[in-house]
């Protein structure tokens, strides 16, 4: 009877302690793709719930998804030249998705500025072909009417403010 108490006490100890887990465990996502736009090679889309306002710049996880045509493989073209160029041994063939980090924000005559944090690049069957740290020291000018450009008044719209998180 004893030994059956002690195990009810350590079951119910041991759900206590899973609940309390799950309310301070950080709380994930998953992406919520929103299309952006489309080309002749490519679908672009912006994930909504990165979409973020950061100390006035916008952060977000963008979305390239290449189809087969001749301008995805003019795109592995450059990207393998660049990756023999740099002494890098990586097959970018079975190229499918390219998904970055970026970073923008609109200055006060207008002009876009935007700065890659992060690139991953996957093939066809969702495995990492490469990945990069991206991040510069300084922006750079988004071209106007550019697919950027559209990508950043998408998230825009989705873009929520972060919060700073309280210390006690």
């Amino acid at each position: 009877m004893v030994e059956q108490m002690k195990r009810i006490k350590v079951l119910f100890l041991a759900a206590l302690l899973t609940v309390g887990m799950m309310g301070i465990a950080p709380r994930t996502e998953a992406a919520n793709w929103v299309w952006v736009t489309s080309t002749d090679c490519e679908t672009i889309r912006v994930d909504a719930n990165t979409c973020r306002w950061i100390n006035g710049t916008l952060s977000f996880w963008s979305s390239w998804y290449y189809i087969d045509r001749a301008g995805r493989n003019k795109h592995i073209n450059e990207l393998q030249n660049a990756a023999y160029r740099n002494g890098e041994n990586v097959d970018y063939s079975n190229l499918r998705e390219v998904v970055l980090h970026m970073v923008m924000y609109q200055a006060k005559d207008g002009t876009l500025y935007y700065k890659t944090l992060h690139i991953t690049w996957y093939d066809s069957k969702g495995y990492v072909i490469d990945s990069v740290d991206g991040a510069s020291p300084n922006f750079e000018v988004l071209p106007p009417d550019s697919i950027g450009e559209a990508e950043y008044h998408v998230a825009k719209r989705y873009a929520r403010w972060k919060t700073p998180s309280r210390i006690t």
